[in-house]
Formats: C-alpha cells, sequence, structure tokens
C-alpha cells in the first residue's frame, strides 16, 4: 500500500508543477514503463536518467536509447507534445533522486527499486532492485536473459559526501 501512497504522491506533485491532471501524468510514466521494459527485452542497455543503468546480461544492440529517445516513442504513441512528455518523465525521476537522495525508499513502478540501508550516524547507502515483472519477462523471452540494476556513482559519491539534494 505505501508504494501505491508514494506513486500517486509523486504524480500529483509532478502534475501541480506543470498544471497537467494526474491521468495524463499517469499514462506518461506508465508509457515510459513499458517502453522501457521494451527495451530491455530487446537486449539494450537502459538508462534511467542520472538514477541507474539497467543491463540485460545478453546485450543485442550496442544502442543506448536516451531518456529524450523514450520520451519521443511515448510522445509519438500518445499524441503529446515531446517537451510535454519529457518534462513530465525527467522530473519524476528527480522526484525519485530527491527521495534517494533524502536517505528514502522510492521506486520506480514495474521496473525498479531503490532501498536505503542505514549504515550509522546520518549515513547511509543504497540498494537497488529489479522488479520481478521483470525478471520474469526477461525469462519468458525466446532467449532467457536476466539483468542486473548499477546505481549511479555520481549519486552513490554523492551520498558517500553527504551532499545536500540543494547543493547539486
Amino acid at each position: 500500500m505505501r508504494d501505491k501512497e508514494l506513486y500517486g504522491v509523486r504524480v500529483y506533485n509532478v502534475a501541480q508543477s506543470f498544471g497537467i491532471t494526474m491521468t495524463s501524468v499517469r499514462e506518461i510514466i506508465d508509457s515510459f514503463v513499458s517502453e522501457c521494459r521494451l527495451t530491455l527485452k530487446s537486449g539494450s542497455v537502459l538508462r534511467l536518467g542520472d538514477l541507474a543503468t539497467i543491463r540485460p546480461n545478453i546485450i543485442k544492440t550496442e544502442y543506448v536509447p536516451t531518456l529524450g529517445y523514450l520520451s519521443k516513442l511515448v510522445a509519438d504513441k500518445k499524441g503529446l507534445p515531446y517537451y510535454t512528455v519529457y518534462s513530465v518523465v525527467n522530473e519524476y525521476l528527480n522526484t525519485v533522486k530527491d527521495d534517494i537522495l533524502a536517505g528514502k525508499n522510492a521506486d520506480i513502478r514495474k521496473l525498479v527499486s531503490f532501498h536505503s540501508i542505514s549504515l550509522g550516524f546520518e549515513q547511509f547507502k543504497v540498494n537497488c532492485v529489479l522488479s520481478a515483472s521483470v525478471r520474469n519477462d526477461l525469462r519468458s523471452c525466446d532467449v532467457p536473459m536476466s539483468a542486473r540494476v548499477s546505481f549511479s556513482k555520481i549519486l552513490r559519491s554523492m551520498i558517500k559526501e553527504g551532499v545536500d539534494k540543494d547543493d547539486w
């Protein structure tokens, strides 16, 4: 229940910042996640902005789609302006990043979860976990695959140094 509440709060905040409906934001985010899943199934490395990189064990193509390219695909499918889709997705990923830097657990629904693990006095590390549904999708491909998630080195060093989110 907590994950759905957090997702709803994130969607609400993004919708309020752009002055669009929550339904539109949900459709954009869900379509973006679907494109990300298709990218992984096709054997491409997936970069989630500056949050994480997901690498399948069998890489079929050297092309790594950018956030802009994935946003363009969503914009074309939904008939929305590219800049709107890109801005919504980017803001959504930034809210996830803000939660991570604040030491909270966060997730990109149906894709990846970030768990903050306390190491003591105001120190923590982040553990990344691929969604079970994504793992099952990859196993059910013609050639069964798996994938691993790598947390951003930049964010990892920011957390290690204790950089406040307002400083970046």
